[in-house]
């Protein structure tokens, strides 16, 4: 199926900020938030542009109106329940991603949003099973569903289930739209749990080599590093020192 409109704004969005490309960024929002919709396809460009700018209830209204031209866009379901979700409201979330994938099931976007709507709910035992089912069911996204399935076994402290998911992983790079660095973070993450804290740094080392490579949001990594609280242990002595080697010292010290 051809990406919408609207989807390739956020993707293009998405880029030009992982980039650290503002400018264009910045343009490419202007132009989005300044058209004048007349179709279902224009409220929802116009909607996800809001959505990047912060303006969710103009985003919601947009999405609203692209619905009443469209009541079968699950697009806009979709989009709505991403706003639930950042809004801090996960069963409205919910009920709008199950409304969008009952009008599109194979939008791994919807799927996505569905499961992070679990998670916000603390069902997380429903959410492992959820991306056991979406890993048959949407192969071409198996390594993303794995990614999202170790999250959520972590959350359950269950970290051996959690690295063997991750390590069912092929391309890290290939897991939009997260970016590649997620893979890093999350199994940097589960070592730590473990407490295997030098192949934890050995993990971090890496990702910050790949999202180098692939001219990634460093900043974004470094700021997870910095602030993920499984890595509090690496922010200490003995490995403090290797850990700034790698992602330099926090600011103001």
């Amino acid at each position: 199926m051809k990406p919408s409109v609207s989807s390739e704004l956020s993707r293009k969005l998405t880029e030009l900020y992982r980039q650290g490309n503002r400018e264009e960024y910045d343009k490419l929002l202007k132009q989005a938030t300044e058209i004048v919709p007349k179709t279902a396809e224009e409220y929802l460009k116009r909607g996800t542009a809001f959505s990047f700018t912060g303006q969710r209830e103009k985003a919601l209204a947009d999405f609203g109106r692209a619905i009443e031209l469209e009541p079968d866009n699950a697009e806009a379901h979709m989009r709505r329940g991403d706003i639930a979700l950042c809004s801090g409201k996960p069963q409205e979330a919910l009920a709008e991603c199950d409304e969008a994938i009952r009008l599109a099931p194979d939008c791994q976007d919807a799927c996505h949003y569905r499961g992070n709507a679990l998670i916000a709910l603390g069902r997380y035992e429903e959410a492992v099973t959820y991306y056991q089912k979406l890993v048959k069911r949407l192969p071409d996204y198996k390594d993303f569903w794995e990614l999202n399935r170790s999250a959520a076994l972590s959350l359950l402290e269950r970290y051996e289930e959690a690295l063997k998911a991750l390590d069912g992983i092929c391309n890290p790079s290939g897991m939009e739209p997260f970016p590649s660095y997620s893979y890093y973070i999350i199994r940097a993450g589960v070592l730590a749990c473990l407490e295997q804290f030098d192949e934890a740094l050995d993990v971090i080392a890496e990702g910050m080599k790949a999202t180098k490579e692939e001219k990634g949001c460093i900043p974004c990594f470094v700021g997870n590093c910095r602030r993920i609280s499984y890595f509090d242990p690496l922010r200490k002595p003995p490995y403090r020192e290797r850990l700034e080697g790698i992602v330099g010292s926090p600011p103001n010290t």
